[in-house]
């Protein structure tokens, strides 16, 4: 649940739940109560995104082909899946985030807001060209509309189609991080 213009918003599968051919939940209602008034109407994941003269939602344009192995991110300029967007399918590994595949003369660098991580990929990034500097993962089925510190940082990254031992590294340093903070 998050908070809504003063009310409260659920988003709940129908029993229309489907999946795409990627694997993508469909049917998803969401749920408001705006000034006392319940309303329910149908809403789209990051994946079903639209052109909307009302929003500068970004339109992802998929491959299920590309796709298929499940080792795949989406890319957004900003929080939220806004802007501009593409999808990179690996594995792969980009020493910086010009002429990315797809991404016309776009230089990506420093501007990525939000990212989708497919159900078959682990997706390391680096605050640097060449894989240098600050590190995050981000594992499969991540859906990460705001990348709090590494947002508009990522200057190179790698995608694996299986875990690597510094991802499980990383969720120990994690883990350890956020242990001693609730410890306090």
């Amino acid at each position: 649940m998050s908070a809504a213009r003063g009310g409260m918003r659920l988003l709940i599968a129908d029993a229309n739940i489907s999946r795409s051919a990627c694997g993508f939940p469909t049917g998803l209602r969401e749920f408001s109560d705006v000034g006392g008034a319940i309303t329910s109407h149908p809403t789209q994941t990051p994946f079903e995104l639209e052109e909307n003269s009302m929003s500068r939602q970004a339109k992802v344009v998929l491959d299920p082909k590309a796709m298929a192995g499940g080792c795949w991110v989406i890319i957004y300029e900003d929080e939220g899946y806004q802007d501009a967007s593409l999808l990179i399918t690996g594995p792969a590994e980009f020493s910086n985030l010009r002429g990315l595949p797809g991404a016309g003369d776009k230089d990506w660098g420093d501007d990525i807001d939000s990212i989708v991580v497919g159900p078959g990929c682990w997706l390391q990034v680096f605050a640097d060209e060449g894989f240098g500097d600050t590190s995050a993962w981000y594992g499969p089925n991540t859906h990460a509309p705001g990348l709090g510190d590494m947002g508009d940082e990522i200057d190179s990254m790698r995608l694996f189609n299986a875990p690597q031992p510094e991802y499980f590294d990383f969720l120990r340093r994690k883990e350890k991080k956020e242990k001693g903070s609730t410890a306090r």
